[in-house]
């Protein structure tokens, strides 16, 4: 089993963050073993829209390792409740992306001999 996206859909998996937010996508652009960019999008613990961001993650082989380089583009709503400071936002991506990271290496790991 290969995981797999595709350009367009709506990301199926959701990621319950800091505070009670609820993330989740739209793919926008997937290149195998190079880059995936999606439109990512955050919802409060009441359902309030607060964050948009344009995310970008690239891998480069280098040898027998992987760089894994993450960017992205916030895009907040005007409106949003002011306790979304980007300080606190920064701290949600910073635990959020340690996490996923995390679960891809073990991911990686119980299903490498499958990718080859």
């Amino acid at each position: 089993m290969r995981p797999t996206a595709t350009a367009g859909p709506r990301c199926d998996t959701c990621a319950n963050g800091t505070g009670g937010c609820t993330a989740y996508g739209i793919y926008k652009e997937v290149i195998p073993n190079e880059r995936l960019s999606w439109d990512d999008f955050c919802d409060d613990e009441n359902g309030n829209f607060f964050h948009k961001a344009f995310v970008t993650v690239s891998f480069e082989a280098l040898g027998e390792k992987t760089r894994v380089t993450l960017r992205a583009r916030l895009d907040p709503p005007a409106n949003r409740d002011a306790k979304w400071t980007l300080p606190v936002m920064e701290q949600g991506w910073t635990e959020g992306w340690k996490e996923n990271l995390v679960e891809l290496v073990h991911y990686l790991s119980q299903h490498a001999k499958e990718m080859e």
